[in-house]
């Protein structure tokens, strides 16, 4: 009996597909590890914030499982990309909000993380941490249902780019499928081809301009 088996991996959302001779004793972090050393442009100093899926399966397979207790078969489709959160969880300080740039009353205050942006579906999880629905907005059905997301580590704010043909742009450049993009103060957000632009603001900027408000002086007695 072979000590390889013959895996199909995706990365991230992407349609293309890799075949792998992999053997069967290793962890998948010992794969996830591979995977990065195979890929140059992905950041092997970050390994945690990856993760292996099954296809169709939201929940990560723990690092500590070795490839030959998966019990793979051969249609199986095993997808490496960003480590996802099953669940809402709080953000840190400071909050956030996104501002429509065609309308720049409307705001969508980020209120967990992931913060999803793109229009519901059918999956219960999905709508649940969709934080800015395009659905109804001008050109929101050009838009990806999952199409970016953003993310909080160590109070800095990241931004995904979740949809594969569909692209996200900050400040006019492409996020990549494998970057996170770190968000400041002032970021304009362009949503694929839909010419929706959001403008990222943090709870100690002022919605109506953008602009960090004034300091008060404080007066001498």
């Amino acid at each position: 009996m072979s000590d390889y088996i013959e895996l199909t991996i995706r990365l991230f959302d992407e349609q293309q597909q890799e075949h792998a001779q992999v053997r069967k004793a290793i962890t998948v972090e010992a794969l996830i590890q591979e995977i990065l050393r195979e890929f140059s442009e992905l950041n092997r100093e970050t390994a945690e914030t990856y993760a292996l899926y099954r296809e169709g399966d939201p929940h990560p397979i723990p690092r500590d499982r070795k490839i030959q207790s998966l019990d793979l078969q051969p249609h199986d489709v095993l997808v490496f990309g960003w480590l996802k959160f099953t669940g809402r969880q709080p953000l840190q300080e400071p909050q956030a909000i996104l501002r429509n740039d065609k309308n720049r009353a409307q705001l969508f205050p980020l209120q967990w993380q992931p913060a999803l942006i793109g229009r519901p579906d059918s999956g219960a999880l999905h709508n649940e941490l969709l934080a800015v629905n395009v659905e109804t907005l001008a050109g929101g059905m050009h838009v990806s249902r999952r199409h970016a997301q953003i993310i909080q580590e160590n109070g800095h704010y990241y931004l995904e780019s979740l949809a594969a043909t569909n692209p996200t742009y900050i400040n006019e450049t492409q996020v990549l499928l494998t970057e996170k993009r770190p968000l400041r103060m002032g970021d304009k957000i362009r949503l694929g081809r839909s010419n929706l632009v959001f403008t990222f603001i943090t709870q100690d900027t002022s919605p109506e301009t953008g602009d960090s408000p004034p300091k008060k002086s404080r007066r001498k007695e």
